[in-house]
């Protein structure tokens, strides 16, 4: 399992998938992204810095009562480095049921 093994992948895996969530090429606040993935600051902006240095997101600043707020939206690249992130999204969540629901533990929810 490789998901998950630093907070930067995967606070870029979320930036990622809400930039791309309905489909379109939008631009969205860099606030508001943070507020709407709840994450800490310093990964948050770690990862975006490393996603816009490897040209999957592109920015620019959009004037708001008198101020200068980043926005930013997917590129191609980001887009395939988001397949990649859900493809082992997917092998992570496999592997973690295998191991938890053959375990012993209970596979039925009440």
């Amino acid at each position: 399992m490789t998901f998950w093994r630093d907070s930067q992948t995967a606070a870029a895996a979320c930036i990622l998938a809400l930039l791309c969530e309905d489909g379109t090429r939008i631009y969205l606040p860099s606030r508001a992204m943070q507020e709407r993935l709840n994450l800490e600051s310093e990964p948050f902006d770690q990862a975006l810095q490393q996603l816009l240095s490897s040209g999957a997101l592109e920015g620019c600043e959009w004037p708001y009562e008198g101020m200068a707020l980043p926005h930013y939206r997917i590129t191609g690249i980001g887009r395939s480095l988001l397949q990649g992130y859900r493809e082992q999204w997917r092998r992570d969540r496999e592997e973690l049921d295998q191991l938890l629901l053959s375990s012993g533990f209970s596979t039925s929810v009440k």
